[in-house]
């Protein structure tokens, strides 16, 4: 017979609380839950809100709840492979994404990957998911030009049959090449930015660090003195098949 005190136990430990506080843990936490809570609402909003990686563990149907299947895109765009069938094919759920994550063009419907309102949304945030639109849509010079205009991208995610037709006019592709060689003039730019960002903030710090040098000796301590710091051993989960942004 089972002891009262035990039964109490296992309640609290597969309680919906508990879950959520393993979830928080990292992305497996949800996988070593009972499929009751891999069903939760509330657990595993909490975990897909900390790990996208997670919706992989989530019941089927909480894979097919749009809103759970957003907070994990929006953590981690390649957790759209682990929706359901349906979200991958629901155009207003597609939309609202691309506008942000681009990169979930990957994981969507034929029919959302050949729909020019999607991939456009797409490429407007993540230029590269021109790569990700079916051979109808890369085979339209004009919607190219049209994702040219408002982000630079390489000609090579034209079609191969457009790339090799001698009869389109090559205006279009001139335009695209130019926006190409903009965008790379644009990266070059935020590069810099970023390195004289992260310049200025190490000598920040060198400064906090000596003025902390400083109020230590003033109080006649020991300047030198380290605390200890925690380490992070928490492991990255791999964000598999990441694509370049070029």
């Amino acid at each position: 017979m089972t002891e009262p005190r035990a039964v109490e136990s296992e309640k609290v430990l597969w309680s919906p609380d508990h879950a959520v506080k393993t979830v928080e843990g990292g992305s497996l936490g949800l996988a070593m839950l009972p499929m009751l809570l891999q069903n939760d609402r509330k657990v595993v909003s909490v975990a897909v809100r900390k790990m996208g990686y997670s919706l992989r563990h989530a019941s089927p149907e909480m894979r097919n709840d749009r809103s759970i299947v957003k907070l994990a895109c929006m953590n981690w765009p390649h957790a759209m492979k682990f929706a359901s069938e349906e979200r991958k094919d629901d155009r207003v759920l597609a939309l609202d994404l691309c506008k942000e994550k681009g990169l979930v063009l990957k994981y969507l419907s034929e029919r959302l990957r050949n729909d020019k309102g999607v991939v456009y949304a797409a490429v407007c945030s993540y230029k590269s998911a021109l790569a990700f639109a079916s051979e109808d849509v890369r085979d339209d010079p004009e919607f190219l030009m049209k994702c040219a205009e408002v982000q630079g991208i390489s000609i090579n995610y034209a079609s191969d049959s457009l790339k090799e037709d001698d009869e389109v006019d090559g205006e279009w592709m001139q335009i695209v090449m130019k926006a190409g060689e903009t965008e790379q003039e644009r990266e070059a730019e935020l590069k810099a930015r970023a390195e004289a960002e992260a310049r200025a903030a190490e000598q920040a710090a060198k400064e906090a660090l000596e003025a902390e040098r400083m109020a230590a000796i003033s109080r006649g301590g020991d300047p030198d003195g380290d605390d200890d710091e925690d380490e992070d051993d928490e492991e990255d989960y791999d964000e598999e098949d990441e694509e370049d942004e070029e």
